[in-house]
């Protein structure tokens, strides 16, 4: 499930959610993931799993700020350490729609 996209947007805002293994939270949190593409479609939203992504050698290293999960990341900004609520989550994702934030004047460290 390494970055496999549940969906793929063209309009540039991308929802990246951190998860693995050993996370009691994570299931929840990819459950977030598919709510969140449902409610919205214009988003590209992308389940991590941390664990499968150190152990393939031809994937792209960890962004640095992954530093634990469930860890959500939309628009190359850190928006949950943990699970926010459902409600939280989307209202959110359509106040950085709306406000047009799509990473673009700002990247992460470890980018």
């Amino acid at each position: 499930m390494v970055g496999k996209p549940i969906a793929v947007a063209d309009n540039g805002h991308a929802l990246y959610v951190y998860v693995a293994a050993h996370c009691s939270g994570c299931a929840r949190a990819v459950a977030l993931a598919r709510r969140a593409q449902a409610l919205l479609p214009q988003w590209a939203v992308r389940v991590v799993d941390i664990d499968e992504a150190l152990l393939l050698v031809d994937s792209a290293p960890l962004p640095r700020y992954v530093v634990g999960t469930p860890m959500y990341v939309a628009d190359n900004q850190i928006v949950s350490w943990g699970n926010p609520a459902e409600e939280d989550l989307i209202r959110l994702l359509r106040e950085m729609e709306i406000k047009g934030t799509n990473g673009a004047e700002r990247d992460l460290p470890g980018n």
